[in-house]
């Protein structure tokens, strides 16, 4: 499944309640197929979009997990960079959101 995340917020991915939805979408799907999130036509993401986003998967899910089963497109250097620094976050130095997190 394909999640174009310009229908999320285009073309700035800024709020930390879209990225909890993007996720909510992601787990609406896990265990039928493999999601591929589309980035294209996004110009900006926050590091509150990019770690709620992530933060709320790697609480669902191991990092093997999700790299088995969730693919990164069309991104640009800007979006890696907000991406890894999240991943960096988490798993490196162990943060944790404190807010938006699923019910």
């Amino acid at each position: 499944m394909k999640i174009r995340l310009s229908e999320f917020a285009s073309p700035f991915l800024t709020s930390p309640t879209r990225a909890q939805q993007v996720c909510a979408e992601i787990f609406a799907h896990w265990d039928i197929e493999a999601v591929s999130l589309d980035f294209s036509n996004i110009c900006m993401i926050t590091p509150s979009f990019a770690n709620t986003l992530v933060m709320n998967m790697l609480h669902i899910v191991s990092i093997d997990e999700l790299r088995e089963r969730v693919c990164f497109e069309n991104t640009t250097p800007h979006i890696d960079q907000a991406i890894n620094r999240a991943f960096t976050r988490r798993l490196e130095l162990g943060i944790e959101l404190t807010a938006y997190m699923p019910a």
